[in-house]
């Protein structure tokens, strides 16, 4: 009887526990945890190490082996959520986005077609995964994606302005859209398809502290690391290159689209094609 009382509290500690540290790693403290799952972790330890259990390995107290087999059980879940949560993440964020109102949602897009969405509400939060599929303007959820009680539409629409939603069920809105959220580190490619060199080519926004120079030989290509000192900031981007001594300038090339959302700018002979992870291409005339 004893015995079965013990791994139920050892039981009920882990699972406690396991929930305060998968909230610590994903989305922090919350208020269930705070007034539920902490008093229960506590509580629930303290009987499953304070009952004695019997053992054929000889400890200097009678307390020690429930204290051991505590601690081992804690530390293994504790590893074992880590390594899942790692394994979540390994993949690249491809674009992110948030909305707020009342409550809030942030999602992640990740490259390998999987998104990662916080929940924000007055109580705390909680994150959720699933799959889509990017169709061009398009984001096709696989897995739904709620917003506050409720879940969105299973489509997505992609402007330069963001992600417009419509929800299945009103929930205190019907419709919204989610703005993009800058990565402070972003790498694009950019291809010179030209027969010419592009010396001192840049991309700017509002301080030279964002600035990384390169040089592109003739049908060569490099990869451009822009580094944002502040991401949250107006997305008018401008591009600065110098081709046969002429120095060129093209302003609010991305028509609003963040950085991010770039994969690649080619060089042809006529024009600049700034190729989106949409599928859809911005074309500039040089």
């Amino acid at each position: 009887m004893k015995q079965g009382i013990r791994i139920f509290f050892l039981i009920v500690s882990l699972i406690s526990g396991g929930l305060i540290y998968h909230e610590q790693i994903t989305i922090g403290f919350g208020f269930l945890s705070m007034y539920l799952s902490v008093p229960c972790f506590i509580i629930s330890s303290l009987i499953a190490v304070l009952i004695t259990t019997k053992t054929k390995i000889k400890f200097g107290n009678k307390r020690l082996g429930g204290f051991i087999v505590w601690l081992i059980s804690l530390t293994l879940l504790i590893f074992v959520l880590t390594v899942i949560n790692k394994i979540r993440n390994l993949s690249p964020i491809l674009f992110s986005t948030n909305f707020y109102w009342e409550e809030g949602v942030d999602v992640e897009f990740r490259e390998n077609q999987t998104f990662k969405a916080f929940n924000h509400h007055i109580i705390g939060g909680d994150i959720t995964y699933g799959k889509y599929e990017l169709v061009d303007s398009l984001i096709i959820l696989k897995d739904k994606l709620k917003f506050g009680m409720e879940n969105m539409n299973d489509t997505l629409k992609i402007s330069n302005n963001g992600v417009s939603f419509k929800m299945e069920k009103p929930w205190r809105i019907n419709k919204g859209e989610m703005s993009f959220e800058y990565l402070p580190i972003t790498d694009v490619k950019i291809i010179n398809n030209t027969k010419n060199r592009i010396d001192s080519l840049f991309i700017k926004t509002y301080t030279i502290d964002s600035i990384s120079i390169v040089s592109v030989e003739a049908k060569k290509n490099v990869k451009y690391e822009f580094d944002m000192k502040n991401p949250y900031v107006s997305v008018k981007y401008k591009l600065s290159y110098n081709m046969l001594g002429r120095t060129n300038k093209h302003s609010n090339i991305l028509n609003g689209y963040p950085l991010e959302t770039v994969e690649s700018f080619k060089f042809e002979e006529e024009s600049i094609n700034i190729k989106l992870i949409f599928g859809n291409t911005i074309r500039i005339n040089y």
